[in-house]
C-alpha cells in the first residue's frame, strides 16, 4: 500500500515538471567569411547558412539534421491537442506516460516559420525554415520532439510516442559587410584625400595649366567616385538602416565635403623676371646713353625741367644694368663704375 501510495506521488510530480532542457545559443555570422554556422546538440546538429541578402532583405537558411540512431524528431507548425495528434495521419502520434504536463490538456508548441509538420528519420537532414528580415539580430525558437517510431501492428496502426522535448533558442547576430566595390571606392577616395595634402592649386596666373585646369581631374575623380555610389545605392535597395547603406552614405558625404579651393596657393615657381626695352643693350650702351641724358641736363637752363622729363628713362636704364640677369657682366666690367657715376651725377642735379 505504502508502494502504491509513493509510486503514485512520483508519477504526479514527474507530471508536473517539464522533462525538456531547454537551451539558448548565440550565433554569429556575417556575409563574408563566416556565412555558415554547425550547432551540435545531443539529439541534432543545427545547420545556418547565410545568403546573400536581396534588396537588404537577410536570408539564413537553417537545416536539422538527426543524430539519433532510433528515435525519431518532430517539429510542429500548428498547436495541436492530443486528440488531434492520435488522428494524424498516416501514423498516430502520442505522449509517453512520463512526458510532462496534464494528460488530456497538453498542446503542442509550434515552431513558428515552419510551413509544414517535419518528422525527421534517425541521420536524415532536413531544410526546415528560412530565415528572413532586415533587421541584423534573429531569435529563433525550435521546439524540438524527440519521439520513437512504432510501426503497424495486428491490433495498432503505426505511431509516434513523444518522448522528450527540448527548447532550443537561437540568437542571430548578423554583421553586414560592405562589398569589394565599397572597398575600392573607400580606397580611392584615401588615396585621392593623400594625393591632396601634398597639392597646390597654384593661382598665379604665370602657371601653366590655369587653376581651373589643374582642379578638373580632381573634379572628375569626385565625381565618378560619387556616380558609382549612387550606382550601387539603386541597385542594391538598402533601407536606411542597413549598415552597409550608412557606409556608402558616410562615404558620400566625405567626398563631397573635399573643398579644392582651400588647397589654393602659389606654388612658389613663379618669381617675378626682369624684362624691359632695354635688356638688349649692352652695359656700353646703356652707359653711353646715360651719359647723353647726363649732358642734356647739364647743357639745359632749366635743369629741374630737363631732368624731370628725363629721371624716368634714367633709373629704367640704371636698374636694368644692375639686375640679377646681368650679376656676371656687371661684377667685373669697366662700365660699372661709369654707369653708377653717371646715375648719381644726373640724380644730384
Amino acid at each position: 500500500m505504502i508502494r502504491t501510495i509513493t509510486l503514485a506521488v512520483f508519477l504526479c510530480i514527474v507530471s508536473l515538471v517539464p522533462t525538456k532542457a531547454d537551451e539558448t545559443i548565440t550565433v554569429k555570422l556575417d556575409n563574408d567569411t563566416h556565412k555558415q554556422q554547425i550547432i551540435e546538440l545531443s539529439c541534432c546538429n543545427i545547420f545556418l547558412d547565410m545568403k546573400d541578402d536581396v534588396n537588404g532583405i537577410i536570408r539564413i537558411h537553417l537545416d536539422l539534421e538527426n543524430r539519433q540512431e532510433n528515435k525519431e524528431i518532430l517539429l510542429f507548425n500548428n498547436g495541436y491537442g492530443e486528440k488531434s495528434l492520435k488522428k494524424m495521419r498516416p501514423a498516430a502520434i502520442v505522449y509517453d506516460k512520463y512526458f510532462g504536463g496534464t494528460k488530456k490538456k497538453r498542446i503542442i508548441e509550434p515552431c513558428r516559420g515552419l510551413g509544414s509538420d517535419f518528422r525527421i528519420a534517425p541521420s536524415d537532414r532536413e531544410n526546415i525554415m528560412m530565415l528572413t528580415g532586415y533587421e541584423t539580430v534573429m531569435t529563433c525558437r525550435l521546439p524540438i520532439y524527440i519521439a520513437e517510431y512504432k510501426p503497424r501492428s495486428f491490433f495498432r496502426r503505426q505511431r509516434y510516442t513523444l518522448m522528450e522535448k527540448l527548447v532550443v533558442e537561437l540568437n542571430i547576430e548578423v554583421t553586414l559587410k560592405p562589398d569589394s566595390t565599397y572597398w575600392q571606392l573607400h580606397d580611392e577616395y584615401t588615396a585621392l584625400i593623400g594625393k591632396l595634402e601634398h597639392t597646390v592649386f597654384c593661382t598665379n596666373k604665370r602657371h601653366t595649366p590655369s587653376l581651373e585646369e589643374q582642379k578638373a581631374a580632381y573634379r572628375q575623380k569626385i565625381e565618378t567616385c560619387l556616380a558609382r555610389i549612387d550606382r550601387e545605392l539603386t541597385r542594391h535597395h538598402w533601407p536606411r538602416t542597413d549598415a552597409r547603406y550608412k557606409l556608402y552614405m558616410e562615404l558620400q558625404d566625405k567626398l563631397k565635403q573635399i573643398d579644392l579651393t582651400a588647397r589654393e596657393g602659389d606654388c612658389g615657381q613663379h618669381k617675378a623676371t626682369h624684362r624691359c626695352r632695354y635688356c638688349n643693350l649692352s652695359l656700353r650702351q646703356i652707359y653711353h646713353r646715360l651719359d647723353d641724358h647726363y649732358q642734356t641736363i647739364y647743357s639745359s637752363t632749366d635743369r629741374q625741367t630737363t631732368k624731370e622729363k628725363l629721371i624716368r628713362e634714367v633709373r629704367a636704364l640704371y636698374f636694368c644694368a644692375i639686375d640679377r640677369h646681368r650679376q656676371a657682366e656687371w661684377r667685373a666690367n669697366d662700365y660699372k663704375a661709369k654707369i653708377i657715376d653717371r646715375y648719381n651725377r644726373i640724380n644730384r642735379f
